[in-house]
């Protein structure tokens, strides 16, 4: 049985063995850039940029795959149709952008160069999470000189729709297990799902709206992925207990914010849910809690909260 609440756990996990390893650690061969602000970066080739124009023809805003030709007589047209689209993630997010902005073959080319280069600023001074925001910033203000005003406004939707998208994408990560394991009503299920769809959003408003741009789920045609959602979390939180000297201290603020945050995943289950039904949920969460126990063997405040008792 998947369980949906080892999110918290499978975090923390995270949190302790990815450390500094996050910051992205520039290729010795790539050639040193300056940024507006100062700051050394590196830029990747841009071979993949220098298209000849049959590539650049196939990648025009105005071409998609719909408008490629479909042979009738073919046993799977749409299989051979999926063949002659994008080679890859980045090309297929590039037709889709230059699609819905309607970008120039030369600010396609121009937009490839800003990602690499800001994917490529690495500031050792700053703390992981810190060194994100600021590559963040530094695309910000790229795409501001790239993008004309109709262009960055259709751009914010984009954004604006990924983010809903993400949203919704985290509330069905929590309600699917819970559909497979549970026995619920058709009420139950879209009560549950309208819950967890808030619980989500409140979840995501920490998450600065330019840095959105560099997650996995990113609208751009990053090179690389910078981080996960998941893993944006992990960075937030190990930034807000650098501060502290005392590791037993930061490790027991840690697991109390993951407390806290269970707690208010659990308050979307209650009142909607049946007894029986809520036991079952706290069966997956007695299930993380034991992982818990196995990362952190003794800390001063692992205590099991009353909220998490059998019903």
């Amino acid at each position: 049985m998947k369980s949906h609440h080892l999110l918290s756990v499978v975090t923390l996990l995270i949190g302790f063995s990815i450390a500094w390893v996050l910051k992205p650690a520039p290729p010795a061969s790539e050639e040193t850039v300056a940024t507006p602000e100062g700051k050394s970066s590196q830029r990747h080739s841009t071979q993949d940029v220098d298209r000849t124009s049959s590539d650049r023809s196939a990648s025009s805003s105005n071409s998609s795959s719909t408008e490629l030709a479909v042979d009738p007589s073919s046993q799977f047209p749409l299989s051979e149709l999926l063949a002659k689209g994008p080679l890859g993630e980045r090309e297929a997010k590039m037709r889709r952008l230059a699609e819905e902005l309607g970008l120039s073959f030369d600010q396609e080319a121009d937009l490839m160069r800003l990602l690499d280069e800001v994917q490529a600023i690495h500031d050792p001074n700053l703390s992981p999470f810190d060194d994100l925001m600021a590559r963040s910033e530094a695309l910000e203000k790229g795409l501001k000189k790239l993008l004309s005003p109709e262009q960055l406004a259709n751009f914010e939707k984009m954004r604006e729709r990924a983010f809903e998208n993400l949203v919704e994408t985290r509330a069905m990560q929590r309600l699917t297990p819970t559909i497979e394991s549970v026995d619920l009503s058709s009420e139950q299920r879209a009560q549950l799902h309208d819950r967890l769809r808030m619980h989500a959003r409140n979840e995501l408003q920490v998450f600065p709206k330019q840095s959105l741009s560099l997650i996995g789920s990113s609208v751009l045609p990053l090179r690389t992925s910078e981080i996960t959602v998941d893993g944006f979390f992990t960075m937030k939180e190990m930034s807000r207990s650098s501060g502290t000297m005392d590791p037993q201290v930061a490790q027991d603020d840690s697991f109390r914010r993951h407390q806290a945050e269970k707690e208010a995943l659990l308050k979307c289950f209650e009142g909607v849910l049946t007894p029986a039904q809520i036991g079952i949920v706290y069966g997956e969460i007695e299930r993380g809690n034991n992982l818990l126990r196995q990362i952190i063997p003794n800390p001063s405040n692992l205590q099991k909260s009353d909220s998490l008792a059998r019903p």
